[in-house]
């Protein structure tokens, strides 16, 4: 994905180390995230129906950030929710950790905008907190009956 980037004009302007702090970090998220999704798959019964849950899960958490669009555009009530998203400062920690600059609305005052890597590592602890203990009890579960 970053040689695509790449290949498409992204520079990356903060050197290598923090570009492959960058990509550790987008990795550890992912990790973090997967947690949701093995809870979801070990909760159903078909692939199908895991597919469609994780994509209701993930869907209004991605399309609701920054990740694509400034919050700046969307209506202020949005803003909130997208700038405290822990999507939104995942893209911010990782724009910060490549250089790039970050542009919040409402909140651009605020802790998770001032400092999103450490927002973003916060998030991260409490979904693996939280998913990782219910995903191998849901797996025990599942697998003794």
């Amino acid at each position: 994905m970053g040689l695509a980037g790449f290949a498409v004009g992204w520079r990356p302007s903060s050197g290598f180390l923090n570009v492959l702090l960058g990509f550790a970090f987008l990795l550890l998220f992912g990790f973090a995230m997967a947690w949701v999704g093995v809870l979801i798959g070990l909760s159903v019964r078909s692939a199908r129906v895991a597919n469609a849950a994780v994509f209701i899960a993930v869907f209004p958490l991605t399309f609701l950030s920054n990740a694509f669009a400034p919050t700046t555009g969307m209506p202020k009530a949005l803003q909130y929710f997208a700038e405290w998203n822990p999507v939104s400062t995942m893209v911010a920690g990782c724009r910060e950790l490549f250089g790039l600059q970050n542009i919040f609305g409402v909140t651009a005052n605020s802790w998770p905008s001032q400092n999103p890597l450490e927002m973003s590592l916060i998030y991260m602890v409490i979904i693996m907190a939280i998913f990782i203990p219910l995903s191998v009890r849901k797996y025990i579960n599942t697998a003794s009956k």
